[in-house]
């Protein structure tokens, strides 16, 4: 299994300490951060003629017209391209990558952290243009901090679409650090680091908890091992 391209807000340099650290986290959040939600009773900001409540909740007669996002987050290194691409084949649907992103802004911005927040304003600006329709789009993004996932989750609430976490580890840590070494043949623009230790000692914990309704994959075996249990899941 090819390991998954992904990237969040690492240092290019090293992995950093102390208070310029901090910053990075704190500027990382921000990128994170959708955009502020528009009124959808200013016509100059409005989506389409049907006004609709921000806050409030669709109820089941119009669930099935909502935009539907099937996530695939965690750490680097975890199989999330895999998996989505797995997932994208079976079900012929898009999948929207934030490495795509960071490696077209790479051509053209050299810092990194303005890469970063590039992929998650591109990231939400098409999450915003299919808001009023009934796509559904594979996203494959880290979202591996805390907080994360209440950010598109609070997204995906204001703008009436139904959100499918999954959330993609790797148990075995020799297989992990495998597939990061393959990266240092030919990173990618995104693929900041490619080594394991640099890795934990950035992260400090590697294996993330899922939240509450979200699905754990433990991407250890074959994608076959895994892709039912994913796509019943994503079905439900």
């Amino acid at each position: 299994m090819r390991v998954a391209r992904s990237s969040d807000h690492l240092d290019p340099n090293g992995c950093g300490g102390g208070s310029a650290k901090i910053a990075r986290h704190r500027r990382a959040r921000l990128a994170r951060q959708p955009p502020p939600l528009r009124s959808r009773h200013d016509p100059a900001a409005a989506w389409t003629g049907v006004e609709r409540s921000a806050a409030s909740k669709i109820d089941e007669s119009s669930a099935n017209l909502a935009m539907r996002i099937i996530l695939f987050r965690g750490r680097p290194g975890t199989g999330k391209t895999v998996l989505s691409d797995a997932v994208a084949t079976q079900t012929d649907l898009p999948v929207l990558r934030k490495d795509d992103f960071y490696d077209a802004a790479a051509e053209f911005v050299a810092e990194h952290d303005v890469r970063n927040r590039m992929s998650y304003r591109a990231l939400y600006k098409v999450l915003e243009s299919n808001s009023n329709n009934q796509s559904t789009l594979i996203l494959d993004y880290p979202f591996q901090h805390p907080g994360d996932l209440g950010l598109i989750g609070r997204w995906s609430a204001e703008n009436g679409a139904r959100l499918k976490s999954v959330l993609v580890t790797c148990s075995d840590e020799r297989l992990w650090a495998q597939r990061l070494e393959e990266r240092a043949i030919n990173p990618a623009p995104n693929q900041l680091i490619t080594n394991f230790q640099s890795f934990q000692k950035f992260y400090g914990t590697m294996q993330l908890t899922p939240e509450v309704g979200e699905l754990l994959v433990d991407n250890v075996g074959s994608i076959e091992d895994v892709l039912p249990q994913i796509i019943r899941f994503i079905s439900e």
